[in-house]
């Protein structure tokens, strides 16, 4: 029996190892929204959050940012993010929201459904999830499923794509994330041009910028592209990168700040816009639980635009990273 076991054991280790080291999605993948298109927008308000798979609240730290946790202590704690999370959403109604490390029941957040629960709260808002960082064939509760996501009002959507970008180095042996930008479609009142509404969230691990490098030249090239094409581009999420300059209050050590580097000068042309709130961190350091003025934060989340959009207004909203390890941001834009 044992010689038998053994073996087999061994072989279904392997061919869970190789499934989860090369699966690669498809580099373009196309996903049907629930309703149908009907007004077109000369005006979008959009909120993008990073809900750190409701696993990242005030008390929490991580282990890939410097801390000592691969999840929160409790299953209560990520209920309490949710319940948090999901109060600020029932307070807006923007047009559009960005959603990033949206989870499905995983692992990392104790099996705490939070995609399903941020569906019951939004119900006039149809939406779409791309997972970006999942296992294959691993059962619970190991399991991991966690992406992105769009939330729009119904009949604004058209139409969205997934695009895959370039990845980092596989981490935890077989295991990466797989990188995407969510393109979505949304017709205007100019005859055949549409806003190009991208969700995204880049590479945070190396610590050279590299791989963000090589993934901002992709959507650069397909941004640029669809500018010239006379489509309005707004580009939002968690760049993993700064987007202003600025200097809050911390003590924070340099060694956890390995992950600190900005948006290139040149990562978009001169007359494209960076819009964000500079007065309002959107994101902390988690290499140890939060605490006001010790750890570092500042500024990753937020939105590039083309050279024929304005911006009316952009504000993040300062919870106190009591829910997530980033806060909030909406924005008003106008196509002209």
């Amino acid at each position: 029996m044992i010689v038998y076991t053994v073996p087999a054991l061994i072989f279904v280790i392997l061919v869970v190892y190789l499934v989860n080291a090369f699966y690669k999605p498809s580099a373009i993948e196309e996903y049907q929204w629930s309703s149908i298109q009907e007004n077109p927008k000369d005006e979008l308000e959009i909120v993008t959050w990073n809900l750190g798979y409701a696993g990242l609240g005030r008390g929490s730290n991580f282990v890939m940012d410097g801390g000592t946790d691969w999840r929160p202590k409790s299953r209560k704690i990520v209920e309490q993010n949710v319940s948090g999370i999901i109060d600020f959403l029932k307070s807006t109604e923007p047009d559009l929201f960005l959603f990033q490390e949206i989870a499905k029941p995983s692992f990392l957040n104790h099996h705490v459904d939070v995609l399903n629960s941020v569906i019951t709260a939004l119900p006039k808002y149809p939406h779409i999830y791309i997972s970006d960082f999942r296992t294959h064939l691993i059962p619970y509760p190991y399991n991991i499923n966690s992406g992105l996501s769009v939330f729009a009002k119904s009949g604004l959507v058209s139409s969205s794509k997934s695009r895959l970008l370039p990845l980092e180095p596989r981490r935890f042996g077989a295991f990466r994330k797989h990188y995407q930008m969510v393109v979505n479609h949304v017709p205007t009142s100019v005859l055949g041009k549409e806003w190009i509404i991208i969700n995204l969230h880049l590479a945070a691990f190396d610590s050279d910028a590299n791989i963000r490098s090589e993934q901002l030249k992709v959507i650069r090239s397909f941004a640029i592209e669809q500018y010239r094409q006379g489509n309005f581009v707004i580009i939002g999420g968690d760049w993993n990168l700064r987007l202003a300059e600025t200097n809050f209050p911390h003590k924070t050590e340099k060694k956890y700040l390995f992950w600190v580097n900005d948006l290139p000068d040149d990562a978009f042309p001169s007359d494209w816009r960076i819009v964000a709130d500079s007065d309002v961190p959107s994101v902390r350091t988690v290499h140890k639980a939060y605490v006001p003025d010790d750890n570092y934060v500042t500024i990753i989340d937020g939105f590039v635009t083309s050279p024929n959009v304005k911006s009316i207004y952009v504000k993040t909203t300062a919870l106190g990273f009591v829910n997530s390890d980033h806060n909030p941001i909406k924005a008003k834009f106008a196509a002209q």
